[in-house]
């Protein structure tokens, strides 16, 4: 069994984790490698390449969101399908969260008990290195091939997202992948306005520090175009004033708080919410309630939608982020999903 972790060194518990992460390898008789990111080095780069070097039967990206991200983009890019383990060192997390996994012990303990499952402790590889040896290697013998299989049988399948925003000058940027959420408007401009103290201290919490800054920020027109190319969907476009606009592959953030009740990771399409103008200033508390409640289906002060891909255009340029992390701003963006383009090792998967 192959495994490359992709570490982002710049938090001390990452370079822990990744440590603990290479001793467990090492102990299950796993070929492991390590890769740092580096903003000029980001995640992903360099992780297949190399024709001398076997491609790695499992990725496990030590970081956050903005990590795991990377690393999913370069998996998508590549056109490989090669397994990833979220383990989960960043400030939100989301995305390890909505796939079932709490921590990096929890993601931990999961590489552990796949690697148990998959045959790859000592006693396997010993015995399938004296088959080999022996020449007696037969159809029940552990072999890196048969590690990778069984690693792909145990995945489940995901969704990546792919956006592309026009700047104010008109320019267009790459596809950028996502898997948590993109957005446009006040939710971006919260994220600036968020201390790197209060993310230091109160993990995601600290964004609602953010939040609080800019709650009274006034709304802004948008038009919504979508191809309706969902099942038994007809194209259709909206046109609303929003305090935001956001495109979500999750479903929940930390608190019990449902923020796209009609998403998640492997539902094939986009959950589409944006926060109506009349939300502000003096109703946000029931946008808030409903979130607790388990979700936004009954409120009115906001817009629902599911689709696989959309256009959003706005009526001047807005800030914009990619799962959590600014984009600079934009006048408009065109966004699709690429359904199951994504297997992750996760709770639920078969071979549990």
């Amino acid at each position: 069994m192959r495994v490359a972790l992709v570490v982002n060194p710049i938090h001390r518990r990452g370079r822990r984790v990744a440590r603990a992460l290479v001793a467990l390898c090492r102990d299950h008789a796993a070929t492991v490698r390590v890769h740092l990111t580096s903003p000029a080095r980001p995640a992903g780069r360099g992780l297949l390449a190399g024709a001398e070097e076997p491609r790695p039967d499992l990725v496990a990206a030590v970081g956050g969101d903005g990590t795991v991200r990377e690393v999913a983009g370069a998996l998508s890019r590549e056109g490989v399908c090669i397994p990833l383990l979220p383990v989960p060192t960043g400030t939100a997390d989301l995305y390890a969260l909505n796939v079932g996994i709490r921590s990096a012990a929890h993601a931990g303990a999961l590489l552990e008990e796949f690697l148990r499952a998959a045959g790859e402790g000592h006693g396997a590889a010993r015995r399938a290195s004296a088959d080999r040896q022996s020449g007696a290697a037969g159809p029940g013998s552990v072999t890196g091939s048969d590690g990778a299989r069984r690693v792909l049988a145990a995945a489940r399948d995901c969704d990546l997202g792919l956006i592309r925003f026009v700047r104010p000058d008109g320019g267009r940027t790459p596809e950028i992948p996502f898997l948590v959420d993109a957005g446009m408007g006040g939710s971006a401009q919260a994220l600036l306005r968020t201390p790197a103290l209060a993310k230091r201290l109160l993990g995601a919490g600290g964004y609602a520090v953010g939040a609080a800054r800019v709650l009274l920020r006034p709304p802004v027109h948008f038009d919504i175009r979508m191809p309706g190319n969902l099942p038994e969907a007809a194209p259709r476009s909206t046109h609303l004033s929003a305090w935001s606009v956001e495109l979500g592959g999750i479903r929940a953030v930390p608190g019990r708080i449902t923020v796209f009740p009609h998403g998640g990771p492997g539902t094939g399409g986009l959950a589409l919410l944006a926060v109506r103008g009349e939300a502000v200033p003096w109703r946000w508390p029931q946008v808030f309630a409903a979130g607790f409640r388990g979700g936004y289906g009954g409120s009115g002060l906001l817009h629902r939608e599911s689709a696989s891909a959309a256009e959003v255009r706005a009526e001047h340029p807005v800030p914009v982020h990619v799962d959590g992390e600014d984009a600079g701003w934009a006048s408009a963006a065109t966004v699709r999903v690429l359904p199951g383009a994504l297997a992750v090792l996760a709770p639920g998967s078969p071979w549990r």
